[in-house]
């Protein structure tokens, strides 16, 4: 009995060192205002990036002036086969239709 437990403690100890392994300079562990604060700097993607992401295209916003570009709670995007493009709305209860530019056509649904 004795000596299993002197083995899996063993065990547990290497499991432990080989896991700590390698993790060197992975990240790094500051203290501000009494805050811990852990800045990984792992390679997320290895040392070259497998993708890039690019902007097509954007419209609407929170904050626009025009109503009809305003989301509050833009939920699902839906791009038909003539490249108008919906945006189900949720929060104005509504599905906005834009053309393939991203200009406004119109607007289906409302409150209730």
């Amino acid at each position: 009995m004795k000596s299993n437990l002197i083995i899996f403690l063993t065990l547990i100890f290497i499991i432990y060192s080989l896991s700590c392994e390698g993790n060197e300079n992975t990240y790094e562990l500051n203290v501000e205002n009494g805050v811990k604060i852990i800045e990984n700097n792992a390679p997320l993607w290895g040392k070259a990036p497998k993708i890039k992401l690019e902007l097509i295209i954007k419209f609407g916003d929170l904050d626009s002036e025009d109503d009809n570009y305003a989301f509050f709670g833009p939920f699902d995007y839906l791009k038909d086969k003539d490249g108008n493009q919906y945006v189900l709305d949720s929060g104005n209860h509504h599905v906005k239709k834009f053309d393939n530019n991203g200009t406004f056509i119109t607007s289906i649904g409302r409150q209730g």
